[in-house]
């Protein structure tokens, strides 16, 4: 049995990182807890015949930015060749999101860290079940 990948990674970009320090923010007591909801987005687009982009997105503070210490957008990509893109885009869609996910998080936490703030660590998760759910969500509210 031959074991041939038909997923590479064949480069990954940082396309856009904006931070902003709320200043106006002030730091609850060790006891409380501050609630971020981040959200998540994932774009995939085919570029040639054997090739696609997917671009992860992530933003915090976009809505709630005053309850935040801080507001980040990033966005990384990643160019893949896949064979039989046709046969083979679920593999894109699942391969593809989870082997860019750790390189988001690592940039996340490093530009924070380097803020001089509490570093914020986004927990690992199956960043690929997450965007399955969301799909279902969306769809539920479509009906």
């Amino acid at each position: 049995m031959k074991n041939e990948c038909i997923l590479n990674l064949l480069n990954y970009k940082v396309e856009k990182i904006h931070f902003d320090l709320n200043s106006a923010f002030v730091m609850p007591n060790e006891d409380e807890q501050i609630e971020i909801s981040p959200k998540l987005a994932r774009k995939i687009e085919k570029i040639a015949e054997n090739r696609c982009k997917v671009s992860l997105g992530f933003v915090i503070g976009e809505e709630d930015s005053q309850n935040t210490p801080f507001s980040i957008e990033i966005w990384t990509s990643g160019e893949f060749e896949v064979e039989n893109w046709e046969e083979n885009d679920n593999i894109v869609k699942v391969n593809a999101v989870a082997v860019l996910f750790p390189f988001l998080r690592a940039l996340l936490a490093t530009i924070t860290s380097n803020a001089n703030i509490p570093p914020y660590i986004l927990p690992v998760f199956n960043i690929v079940a997450w965007f399955e759910e969301e799909e279902k969500k969306l769809k539920a509210t479509k009906k």
